[in-house]
């Protein structure tokens, strides 16, 4: 096997390896058995309540992507908020968060925009994520004794996510000395290339623009916080409806330390869907709470199945309904790459 197969081989298996190893760390004490009966007590209306959730989380995003595109061209609630959901959709069946770039280059293809500049507002998306989450650890580790290096890992990506705002709000401005010094640098290299980065930098400084402007950045800092809040909110709907025994003596404290630890262990490489990830996610974030980890990975899997189903199918149905097909996404993957 050369070199370059080789590489290929563990890209695309070693996140599979991952998961395969959450699933083992996250099960290996657990009676299958005892995991099935107490998940098949959850409530009914719980499953339901938080499959309608996770639709709105989708909505909740789109509104948020709608806002950072709008700089590039107005664009429609109705058209953002297919697109977003195909992208979910397909962070659950490709690997590599596929559906990320994926969805960036169907909004620039159907809008004709340009494509550098759309993945750029998908990208300063990640960073308001980073910066809400640092907002609401830092409410968490109040009440919460969280181990060392989750502390000092949060504390790193919150001051790492206010750099990198910082950064693009000097960059984006077109009489910035920051600025003006990196296109000194880039006039400094071989002319096909100093145009083709210009070109591209040009793209990603139209994508952020929207963060000159302060209402603006704050609008989008709310509604990231909210996007949070509102999968905390879901995770609270799934421990009420839970048969936790012994029962939590209050449910807010243990819905936003999982998040939290549930949108950290989504960065880790793992299989299209997070799957193995989210199940030790939820066991550590709710073991300060006395919750043993047969029942968290019972909430584990009730939170995933009503976050998976609900946005993949409804995905694949308008991924169909817009006229495209997975050979699309596969281009758009490419594309992206």
């Amino acid at each position: 096997m050369n070199r370059t197969a080789l590489l290929s081989f563990l890209k695309l298996s070693l996140p599979f390896l991952f998961s395969a190893f959450f699933l083992w760390l996250a099960f290996r004490d657990i009676s299958i058995a005892e995991l099935w009966d107490s998940i098949r007590s959850a409530s009914a209306l719980t499953i339901l309540l938080a499959s309608v959730l996770a639709i709105v989380a989708i909505q909740l995003r789109a509104w948020r992507w709608q806002i950072l595109l709008k700089p590039l061209k107005s664009i429609p609630f109705k058209k953002v908020y297919p697109i977003t959901m195909i992208g979910f959709m397909a962070n659950n069946l490709l690997p590599a968060h596929a559906g990320e770039g994926g969805r960036a280059y169907l909004i620039a293809r159907e809008e004709q925009l340009s494509g550098m500049a759309a993945f750029a507002t998908v990208g300063l998306e990640r960073i308001l994520d980073l910066v809400a989450l640092a907002s609401l650890l830092a409410v968490v580790m109040i009440s919460v004794e969280l181990p060392d290096w989750l502390r000092f890992s949060a504390l790193a990506l919150g001051v790492l996510a206010l750099l990198m705002l910082g950064v693009l709000y000097f960059t984006s401005d077109s009489d910035s000395p920051i600025r003006h010094m990196l296109f000194r640098l880039i006039n400094m290299l071989p002319e096909k290339l100093q145009i083709f980065v210009s070109d591209k930098l040009n793209s990603i400084m139209e994508g952020v623009h929207i963060i000159r402007s302060g209402p603006k950045l704050i609008k989008l800092l709310a509604l990231s916080l909210l996007v949070w809040l509102q999968l905390a909110f879901t995770i609270w709907v799934v421990l009420i409806g839970y048969p936790l025994d012994p029962e939590l003596s209050e449910f807010v404290m243990p819905s936003l330390t999982s998040v939290l630890l549930v949108a950290f262990a989504a960065a880790i490489p793992s299989s299209p869907g997070y799957v193995g990830v989210t199940q030790i996610a939820f066991v550590y974030a709710l073991e300060p709470f006395g919750v043993n980890a047969a029942q968290a990975v019972g909430v584990s899997v009730i939170y995933h199945v009503t976050q998976y189903f609900p946005i993949t199918l409804t995905g694949i149905w308008y991924l169909l309904r817009q006229g495209f097909t997975f050979k699309t996404l596969r281009e758009a993957r490419s594309e992206s790459n």
